[in-house]
């Protein structure tokens, strides 16, 4: 009776999640429980954050355009710090891969929220990068899964790295670092359940030892003919693939690839994804397009000593997955190719001659790497040939550049750094 007064005089209101109606002085509903506060009630600390915020931006006598860019980010900060309360992430890995010059670090991430978002992604990754930045960290590579059972493989989610102007390869630069992104075609989607999910309990039928054994056994064999039948097909195909403008790749070489392809490639995804088919299925065809690239026959402008040491170099570092060996291959090629441009022009042939040994030593199979050394050791020289620091006395600059050039004779890279640290 009471209630009905109140609603007859205007004392109520309508939930918004379960439509009952309430008090409009109610704090949650007796109804859902739902928390019928305004957004500012409900996140006191930020709203202060906004007032001042605001308060400080009119009283500074900003302009229209300033007030509404600064009220824009508080906004963004606003929405990020919600998406992050609703992310169910975990770091599972991290690989500490710095060298003399910088910090950087391979960390690897499961997020459990089903979908993942490309936000979701974007707002991890943010926080990542601020929590790493304690640890002086100079360039950042995050690979994201939906679980651990990956995290040793190709990244099934995201792949975000953090780096000066978003080059992983300037991490020593210690400036100037950008987020940039990669998203497979897992984004935004609910991801594949496993089988055992979508079975319906009502279909399950026990198999009864008594029924005839020689029909179920036939039944088993005819569906594992058809998927030797498949896989053969598969293979098959990617011999009769070509390149007019590439060179044959040899008989063996050939071979090599496709001996017990089948086998790595139902162990690697069975490894991967052990209760989840859909996501097998989805892996497989995954390592097969791999498999595919590598059946191509040799890129023209690679001769055959490289191309064998690429593939065995890439073989080396990915043993079972297709995929990664056929992106290495990439990446090595690549290499080949800068190498292949040889001396810059600002470069003296005295220090050309001591840089490409030097590099081709340190990294004798491994050709992206190499011509990553010979591009660090060319931004050296052009560092030491701009002379004196004006802050540097003749007879501090003439006694670091002696010493240094004695103790790092054929590392220009490492010249620099010792000229810095005398200064």
């Amino acid at each position: 009776m009471i209630e009905e007064k109140q609603q007859n005089s205007g004392q109520t209101k309508k939930c918004a999640k379960c439509k009952e109606d309430v008090l409009k002085s109610a704090k949650k509903c007796k109804h859902c429980g739902s928390d019928l506060r305004n957004w500012f009630m409900r996140h006191k600390i930020i709203s202060l954050i906004l007032i001042v915020f605001i308060l400080g931006i009119i009283g500074g006598g900003s302009n229209e355009d300033s007030k509404n860019k600064s009220v824009n980010n508080i906004q963004a900060e606003v929405e990020k710090v919600d998406i992050l309360k609703d992310i169910d992430y975990k770091i599972v890995k991290e690989e500490d891969i710095s060298y003399a010059l910088a910090n950087r670090f391979n960390i690897r991430v499961i997020i459990n929220n089903n979908p993942v978002t490309e936000n979701q992604i974007k707002v991890v990754s943010e926080k990542i990068v601020n929590d790493y930045k304690t640890k002086k960290a100079d360039a950042l590579s995050i690979f994201y899964y939906f679980d651990e059972t990956q995290v040793d493989g190709s990244y099934s989610l995201a792949m975000a790295e953090w780096a000066p102007n978003g080059d992983w390869s300037k991490a020593d630069l210690k400036k100037d670092q950008i987020l940039t992104y990669k998203f497979t075609d897992n984004i935004n989607k609910e991801r594949p359940s496993s089988v055992s999910n979508n079975i319906n309990q009502e279909e399950i039928v026990p198999i009864q030892l008594n029924e005839n054994k020689d029909d179920i056994k036939d039944s088993v064999e005819v569906e594992s003919n058809q998927e030797n039948n498949e896989k053969t097909e598969i293979v098959s195909s990617l011999n009769n693939e070509t390149n007019s403008e590439s060179q044959e790749l040899p008989i063996e070489t050939k071979s090599s690839i496709e001996d017990s392809a089948d086998t790595i490639i139902e162990s690697h995804c069975q490894s991967e994804w052990p209760n989840d088919a859909k996501m097998k299925v989805f892996c497989k065809e995954q390592q097969y397009n791999g498999l595919t690239t590598l059946s191509l026959n040799k890129p023209s402008d690679i001769n055959e000593s490289q191309f064998l040491t690429i593939r065995e170099h890439c073989k080396n570092q990915w043993p079972t997955d297709f995929k990664m060996r056929a992106y290495c291959e990439g990446q090595q090629f690549d290499g080949v190719r800068t190498l292949n441009n040889g001396k810059p022009a600002d470069i003296g042939d005295i220090e050309f001659n001591v840089i490409r040994p030097k590099c081709e030593n340190e990294w004798l199979t491994d050709f992206k790497m190499r011509a990553y050394c010979e591009g660090q050791q060319y931004d050296a020289i052009r560092t030491l040939n701009q002379g004196k620091p004006t802050n540097v006395s003749e007879s501090d600059f003439n006694s670091a550049r002696l010493s240094c050039a004695n103790e790092w004779s054929t590392d220009y890279k490492m010249r620099v750094y010792c000229e810095n640290n005398k200064y």
